[in-house]
């Protein structure tokens, strides 16, 4: 968004006014108070460096006013955005206050000199008013309707406690629940997740009717919500993997749990209609979650773990099919020895003088 509110300002001052030389009129400092109050500083940053690297490019006796101006512009949209920032909705007033107050700018025009300044403040400085007022009212009332709906889509998914497909919770409902059970007092910190990922996830879905695709995750779940303590929790990690919080007790135990879950899941075939049953083949994993790392990053240890653990099989599985053919080389070398061996004992008979 930096790069392109930044690009509008470029086009606007090599398309500018020009009453004398050197003097470029444009409104270039729309864009950039936009970005500043409604995109972060990041943006309005961008959004500046292009801005100003241009006008340096342009030059004139307008140029360090100009750049004067943009910092003004930059500080009191910055100021107008942490200000507003606790407010609990930004009415079309706020944004209107926004834009007189970005007309502040106008006071770099002091350091032009004295028949430009006159020229300009007597015939450039109201009309750039009227056009900041309403330039910037509508393009502030329009982003802060767009972030408005953002928001609130995101308010709504993170209201979905649940997939609506296999019934897990989902990854911010897993962590708000967590974070409000550990801080109500009715759950320890989790001192690690155990993951209990499908073997060959696609491979499987070609096996089953389309109607299971999404929920075969239900199926673990329902094996699994009821097995042990925290199972209740359990939260889905893409569309083959589930993840369950473990307490420091449970941890401690990791790979008796890591058996049990496994012997759990494949212990009985699933079935997916009236003539099909499959037995669902899964990788189980005990991964510690520290006090001071976030889910993001303990999930991601979790990927790094698969795909370590898909090369060791693979290897495993070069290693073997190696000793099968090595294996079967022996065996085909020693049947022709017997061979030989057999021909030479019958042509020594062969040759033996008869008594």
């Amino acid at each position: 968004m930096g790069l392109a509110f930044g690009g509008v300002a470029w086009v606007q001052m090599n398309m500018p006014l020009e009453p004398m030389e050197g003097l470029i009129l444009d409104l270039r400092n729309v864009p950039l108070a936009l970005c500043a109050a409604f995109l972060g500083w990041r943006a309005s940053l961008i959004c500046f460096l292009i801005a100003a690297g241009t006008r340096l490019q342009i030059g004139g006796i307008g140029m360090p006013p100009a750049i004067l101006a943009m910092l003004i512009v930059w500080c009191v949209a910055a100021c107008w955005a942490k200000v507003t920032r606790s407010y609990t909705d930004r009415k079309l007033h706020h944004v209107f206050i926004l834009s007189i107050l970005v007309s502040a700018h106008l006071n770099a025009a002091w350091i032009l000199p004295e028949d430009v300044r006159n020229w300009f403040l007597t015939n450039a400085s109201i009309p750039f008013v009227i056009l900041n007022a309403l330039s910037i009212t509508l393009g502030g009332y329009l982003l802060n309707s767009e972030q408005k709906r953002i928001a609130k889509e995101g308010r709504i998914a993170a209201s979905i406690m649940s997939d609506p497909d296999h019934g897990a919770w989902t990854k911010p409902a897993f962590e708000r629940e967590v974070k409000l059970r550990v801080n109500a007092g009715t759950m320890e910190t989790p001192a690690g997740l155990l993951i209990v990922r499908i073997r060959h996830s696609n491979f499987l879905y070609s096996m089953v009717p389309n109607f299971w695709h999404d929920k075969i995750l239900g199926l673990l779940h329902m094996r699994l919500k009821d097995a042990y303590q925290g199972a209740d929790l359990a939260f889905s990690i893409g569309a083959s993997s589930l993840a369950i919080p473990l307490s420091s007790d449970q941890y401690g135990q990791k790979n008796e749990l890591e058996q049990t879950t496994k012997r759990l899941m494949e212990s009985d075939k699933f079935q997916f209609s009236a003539d099909m049953k499959k037995l669902i083949i899964v990788d189980v994993e005990a991964i510690e979650w520290a006090v001071d790392q976030t889910l993001d990053e303990v999930i991601e240890r979790a990927k790094i773990g698969v795909l370590k653990n898909r090369k060791v099989h693979q290897s495993a599985t070069i290693t073997g099919e190696a000793h099968v053919g090595l294996t079967k080389k022996k065996t085909v070398r020693k049947f022709a020895q017997v061979k030989i061996c057999r021909a030479q004992t019958m042509r020594r008979c062969l040759e033996k003088p008869h008594s």
